[in-house]
């Protein structure tokens, strides 16, 4: 299995099929080369009457579930170090100072409960859920990131 690397701040290793998966791999990013809108959820959502893709799943949020909004356009790091478990989820283990999230965080006002802290588990990202895999994909592109947490 391929080492990461030294310089990542933040990375997310998939146990499934012995697949590694670095978040902040801008090499990667860099390749990709986002084009439309801002994020694949308003392109999944163009051309549809009714504002919704036909046959779209949808999960039930939680109540204290919350919703973030990161812009990794410009290729940033996330700056976040987290592991996926078997319900699908990603638990995060550290938040990198000076990445994107820990930015999110310093914007947030004194004694908010948006705050993204270890321990908290991203549930979708994008459209993206019960799936590890899926929600590491969502978060190595190059785009605007709609991540749900729950505390």
């Amino acid at each position: 299995m391929p080492k990461a690397p030294t310089s990542t701040a933040c990375s997310v290793a998939a146990s499934a099929r012995d697949l590694s998966v670095w978040v902040s791999g801008t090499e990667d990013l860099l390749a990709m080369g986002a084009t439309g809108s801002c994020c694949s959820c308003e392109d999944d959502l163009q051309g549809s009457d009714d504002s919704r893709r036909p046959g779209r799943q949808t999960r039930k949020r939680s109540p204290t579930e919350f919703t973030i909004v990161i812009d990794r356009r410009t290729g940033d790091s996330l700056g976040i170090d987290a592991a996926p478990e078997k319900v699908g989820t990603l638990e995060i283990k550290s938040v990198t100072p000076g990445g994107l999230v820990d930015r999110w965080n310093q914007a947030q006002p004194p004694g908010s409960r948006e705050v993204v802290k270890p321990g908290m588990r991203v549930v979708e990202v994008n459209g993206r859920f019960n799936s590890a895999v899926g929600i590491i994909a969502a978060c190595r592109e190059a785009e605007v990131l709609h991540m749900s947490l729950e505390p």
